[in-house]
């Protein structure tokens, strides 16, 4: 029975699907749509109309019978603008268990949403310094995850795994950053968020998404505002970085790459895709090349909420910065 990998992206203006079969190593592209969607359908990251959607979703995918008949994994994109990936460190001793109870007791001072709102899931890079465990926390908020989730479901598939779009996005356009760990910026800029994402010793470390203005053009002080915050990032990280990687809507204007140059002289920079579609349904591909693995659901972290879960539900991480978008939205960026 042939296996199938679903991978499906959605934002604001549109939604990209890419199935893939056969193995990772050598995928075979059974589909690829990018459908521009109606403005109301998703707003900021988040389903609004989650039966139209739906109807969508399953009518792209409906040539595809073995999608339906439980020979597939799909694979999800969560927005960057609506996860909260945040990098922890924790005494050694102990297991993951005790990690885990240390990261928890130290969250909820630090989380802007209650408890119940969250879904999040824990990484153990497999690090330790000076006597400490570094771990990654993603979550995002269950409102999101389950409009996401509702609307698969109606479209008669079953999803698997919801991850943050950023590690999809690496994933298959800088594959070399987990594979021989190559400590790499990438880029995302779309029109209406530029997300920041830093990988390093083959896994996200950091990211951030950045509110864009609405006119979607690159003025000197919006270039001015990316360059300082990658250079922020890279500070924190405290390692050099090997290359700056750039893609999205506004990839192909020379204003950026001139910016990025003259902010970044000592870093090889290239652009992601070498066309707008491919740039378009790169994250779909991702997600759909997590899908091919043998088990996607233990390939990296995943938001979809567990029948496990119970009382108190995973909540997040000390904070080690947070989204301002978020903040903004929620009326606490004041």
């Amino acid at each position: 029975m042939k296996h199938i990998a679903i991978g499906i992206d959605i934002n604001d203006s549109a939604l990209n699907v890419v199935v893939l079969a056969e193995t990772p190593e050598q995928p075979l592209i059974q589909l690829k749509r990018h459908i521009a969607l109606q403005e109301g359908l998703v707003k900021n990251g988040a389903v609004v109309k989650e039966q139209d959607l739906a109807a969508i979703i399953s009518r792209e995918l409906e040539a595809l019978s073995d999608a339906k008949q439980g020979t597939s994994y799909t694979i999800v994109g969560v927005a960057d603008n609506e996860v909260f990936p945040h990098l922890v460190d924790v005494p050694a001793q102990g297991n993951v268990v005790k990690w885990k109870q240390e990261a928890f007791r130290r969250a909820f001072s630090a989380v802007p949403f209650g408890p119940q709102e969250l879904t999040a899931d824990l990484e153990d890079l497999g690090i330790e310094k000076k006597g400490k465990r570094a771990l990654l926390f993603v979550a995002a908020r269950k409102q999101v995850i389950d409009g996401l989730d509702r609307a698969i479901r109606h479209a008669g598939l079953e999803p698997q795994v919801f991850e943050m779009a950023s590690v999809a996005l690496a994933r298959a356009l800088v594959p070399e950053a987990f594979q021989d760990k190559k400590n790499t910026v990438l880029l995302n800029i779309g029109l209406a968020f530029a997300n920041i994402a830093l990988f390093w010793e083959g896994s996200l470390r950091f990211a951030e998404s950045l509110p864009l203005p609405k006119n979607g053009e690159l003025s000197q002080s919006t270039l001015a505002m990316l360059a300082e915050h990658i250079e922020r990032a890279m500070q924190f990280s405290g390692v050099p970085f090997a290359q700056l990687v750039f893609t999205g809507d506004l990839a192909f204007e020379p204003a950026l790459r001139t910016s990025l140059q003259n902010n970044f002289p000592r870093i090889p920079l290239r652009v992601g895709a070498d066309n707008k579609e491919d740039m378009a349904i790169a994250t779909a591909r991702g997600l759909a090349m997590r899908g091919l693995e043998v088990d996607p659901t233990k390939r990296g972290m995943n938001l979809l909420p567990t029948k496990q879960e119970a009382s108190p539900p995973r909540v997040l991480a000390p904070i080690v910065f947070i989204y301002r978008r978020v903040l903004d939205i929620l009326g606490k960026n004041k």
